[in-house]
């Protein structure tokens, strides 16, 4: 019996994890094949992190793709870049999950620090700051 003990502890672990998996996808807070974003829900910033911090293929899946996101701005102002750039989070004063970059400092006049804004933008990276890079982003 005690041989057996380990395999029914991994076998009940990949069901709970196939399960998550399962309800993650159905819940509709993930990216799904083909979605760009802007024809359904915009994303919480903290699912389109988790989308591409978790799973690494993602990036090549939708590279390119135009995503909406919905977040709180933290910082508005030229990255370190100097490009004229909103930082998105989920709570406010929290971390940073992505990064949408504009194209010109005037449409940052209508972004408020700590506002709840939904942003749509062309998939760049997931960067090594950690977050999520979006480029031609505009305020929905």
């Amino acid at each position: 019996m005690k041989k057996m003990t380990p395999l029914i502890v991994l076998a009940f672990l990949l069901g709970c994890f196939a399960c998550s998996a399962a309800a993650l996808g159905e819940s509709g807070t993930s990216l799904q094949s083909g979605e760009s974003g802007t024809s359904g829900e915009p994303l919480a910033v903290t699912d389109l992190y988790r989308t591409f911090k978790e799973d690494p293929q993602a990036v090549d899946a939708y590279g390119r793709s135009r995503i909406a996101v919905t977040g709180i701005v933290l910082r508005t102002g030229p990255d370190r870049h100097g490009t004229p750039s909103v930082e998105l989070s989920a709570v406010p004063g929290g971390k940073a999950y992505a990064l949408c970059v504009v194209n010109s400092y005037e449409q940052l006049d209508a972004i408020g620090i700590g506002e709840t804004v939904t942003m749509s933008g062309v998939f760049h990276i997931f960067g090594s700051d950690d977050w999520v890079v979006l480029k031609q982003c505009e305020q929905l």
